[in-house]
């Protein structure tokens, strides 16, 4: 009988792991290092959100790796850096992607942090809790255990909602709407009513401290043989209308000249019309898989003449 309920339970757990919410829901996508046993990858990218849906390696002439999680903070970038950058191969190359907002501070609780304790060497950790961990290792060994009722509403939840999306059809996005909503979500989140205004004494503060941790991230990379490239990753032409030439210039490029003055780390594809196309994008932030390869492939070839 205690067989039966130990095969049953890793049945159960096999089927937990394999689902969206399981993997992307809960821990944020983080999975795709718990049995990372590769090496000698010739290229990665860093990245929040964005990065996440900008870069995809399959089918392409390199040997890659999309460690982009979300939502990750600059700081956040440097220390997964850290902890495996070996896994790279000599002169292999860091994409840093930005997002419009990398330059300011966001605020992550205990549990947007909780992700991190299955990959993260504790001293990398921010603000580390050793219950949190512990809690963490059990969720990822028996989630079923841990969380029954939780894993049991949530795959029902994800079923149903599957089982709506093939019954609906694809839903057509109303970019310009979305567009809108993410810049008023921004400016919710950051607390800014003008965007075109000039950046406020307090956002330029974290901007310097931000761009000191970009500096730290291309250092570390160049002083393990490492090839850093900062990368805007293309948005759909509606949210690019969004962004100013004055937003632009105080919360992104001025940014970047805080932290590096060799402006042949830049690769900037804000506003790249050969990927502006709404087939692309998922909204007018994220792209989706068929965007995501092409993009990931001009930038290969891009790096080439680098």
């Amino acid at each position: 009988m205690r067989k039966v309920r130990i095969f049953i339970t890793r049945l159960v757990n096999k089927i937990l792991i394999s689902t969206d919410w399981y993997r992307e829901g809960f821990w944020k996508g983080t999975t795709k290092f718990w049995n990372i046993s590769a090496c000698d990858y010739e290229i990665v990218n860093l990245g929040s959100n964005s990065g996440k849906h900008s870069f995809c390696y399959e089918g392409l002439p390199a040997k890659g790796m999309n460690w982009a999680i979300g939502p990750q903070s600059l700081v956040h970038d440097y220390n997964l850096l850290k902890n495996y950058f070996s896994y790279l191969k000599e002169g292999g190359i860091v994409l840093i992607p930005l997002s419009p907002f990398s330059c300011l501070y966001s605020t992550y609780t205990k549990q947007s942090n909780f992700k991190y304790y299955p990959i993260l060497h504790p001293a990398t950790i921010i603000d580390f809790d050793d219950t949190e961990r512990t809690k963490a290792y059990k969720i990822k060994a028996n989630p079923f255990k841990e969380m029954p009722m939780y894993c049991i509403k949530s795959t029902i939840r994800e079923i149903l909602l599957k089982f709506h999306k093939k019954i609906k059809g694809q839903t057509i996005v109303d970019f310009e709407q979305d567009a809108k909503n993410w810049i008023a979500l921004w400016k919710n989140q950051f607390k800014i009513t003008d965007l075109s205004a000039p950046m406020l004494k307090h956002h330029k503060i974290e901007r310097t401290d931000r761009a000191k941790t970009l500096k730290e991230i291309i250092n570390f990379c160049q002083e393990r043989s490492l090839r850093p490239f900062i990368i805007l990753p293309p948005l759909h032409p509606s949210l690019s209308a969004c962004l100013s030439p004055e937003f632009r210039k105080e919360y992104i490029y001025d940014f970047i000249k805080e932290a590096t003055n060799d402006t042949s780390l830049l690769l900037d594809y804000f506003d790249d019309k050969a990927i502006s196309k709404n087939e692309y994008f998922l909204n007018s932030y994220f792209m989706n898989k068929q965007g995501a390869v092409l993009f990931t492939n001009k930038v290969l070839k891009d790096l080439k003449s680098k």
